[in-house]
């Protein structure tokens, strides 16, 4: 760690921690060919929402939270009185995807907050980390699930006709057994002022080769990124 003339802290991230984690969670729902099925509400689903609820909780002080869409929420410097700052992606993945797509923007936004905390950074605003529910294509037939019950684009009524294509489940008990409550939908969302900046880091590729560069997401953001000043 160091200080530059601005008086800026620069620290260096964990590259071989980043590779292990990426390894861990890729084994959910790893198929013979080399793809991830990990689509939402499966079993490879359940097995890494149990995987992020133990390395969260071990990492970080504060109670890991999972909201009304089932979306996984962590954090630290929940004492800070100004607007939180959140980072996150999504874990599920498309039938036979890549091990990196939205799981390796939830897999740095833990390593900057792990960072941050092991390092006793202080900082302005409470950080927080997110990785949504049924982002990608699923058997459900609805995708973007957890991101747009957050921010009030779907609410319960929406989601109460949603079956899976094959079992029949309802979506509302899909969301209910992984630990989420439809009928809390509307007291969990984000008001649009709620916070300082969001990202959301997402890699477009295939099992083997990147086609993208990530890509930065600046939702409900009117200013620079806090990261730029700490103090």
């Amino acid at each position: 760690m160091a200080l530059d003339e601005t008086g800026i802290t620069h620290l260096k991230i964990n590259k071989s921690r980043i590779k292990q984690r990426l390894k861990a969670l890729s084994q959910f729902g790893l198929n013979q060919n080399g793809g991830i099925d990990r689509s939402f509400a499966g079993k490879a689903d359940a097995e890494a929402r149990k995987w992020f609820l133990s390395l969260w909780g071990g990492l970080f002080s504060q109670k890991v939270k999972i909201d009304a869409a089932a979306n996984l929420w962590a954090g630290i410097h929940d004492e800070k009185t100004l607007k939180p700052i959140v980072l996150g992606s999504h874990h599920d993945a498309v039938a036979n995807g890549g091990k990196y797509d939205g799981a390796v923007g939830v897999i740095l936004a833990t390593e900057v907050l792990q960072t941050i905390y092991d390092h006793q950074i202080p900082m302005r605003h409470p950080l927080k980390i997110v990785s949504f529910s049924a982002e990608e294509p699923n058997p459900f037939n609805v995708s973007t699930l957890g991101s747009r019950s957050v921010t009030g684009v779907i609410d319960q009524n929406d989601l109460k006709p949603i079956v899976h294509s094959e079992t029949g489940e309802r979506i509302v008990d899909a969301i209910k057994r992984m630990g989420g409550d439809v009928s809390k939908l509307e007291a969990d969302r984000l008001k649009p002022d709620s916070l300082t900046v969001f990202f959301f880091l997402n890699v477009i590729l295939s099992k083997e080769d990147i086609y993208m560069i990530p890509i930065i997401h600046w939702l409900w953001s009117r200013q620079s990124p806090a990261f730029t000043v700490i103090k």
